[in-house]
C-alpha cells in the first residue's frame, strides 16, 4: 500500500469514526434530555464547578509565586489561570449529573407551574 492509499484510507476511517460518535451522543443526549435544552444542565454543572474553580486560580497564584517571583508578574497570573481551569475542569467532572428521573421530576415541576 502505498503511502497515499493509507493515509486516505484513515483519514475515511477518522471520518467516520467521528461521525458515528457524534451520532451516538445525539442519540444519548436525545434519550437523556427528552427534548429539553442542554443549556440548563450545563449552566448548573458550571456554577457548581466556581467553587472549585476559584481555589484552583488561588493554588496556581500561590504556586506560581515563588517560582516566578523575579520575573515578571504574568508568568504567575499564567499559574492562576492554569489552575482555575483544572479546578473548573474537575468541578464540572466531579459532579454528579442528574439522574433521569430527577430530570424528568423537574420537567414535571415546571409543567404543573406553566399550567397554573
Amino acid at each position: 500500500m502505498e503511502l497515499g492509499e493509507w493515509v486516505k484510507s484513515n483519514v475515511d476511517y477518522g471520518r467516520r469514526l467521528v461521525g458515528s460518535g457524534i451520532e451516538g451522543a445525539r442519540s444519548g443526549q436525545d434519550e437523556f434530555l427528552n427534548g429539553e435544552p442542554l443549556a440548563p444542565f450545563l449552566g448548573e454543572s458550571f456554577r457548581g464547578a466556581l467553587v472549585p474553580a476559584a481555589l484552583g486560580a488561588c493554588v496556581g497564584v500561590l504556586v506560581g509565586y515563588p517560582i516566578c517571583r523575579k520575573k515578571s508578574p504574568a508568568v504567575t497570573w499564567a499559574y492562576g489561570l492554569l489552575g482555575c481551569a483544572i479546578g473548573l475542569a474537575t468541578g464540572v467532572a466531579w459532579k454528579k449529573p442528574p439522574s433521569q428521573q430527577e430530570c424528568r421530576r423537574r420537567r414535571d415541576e415546571e409543567h404543573r407551574q406553566g399550567a397554573r
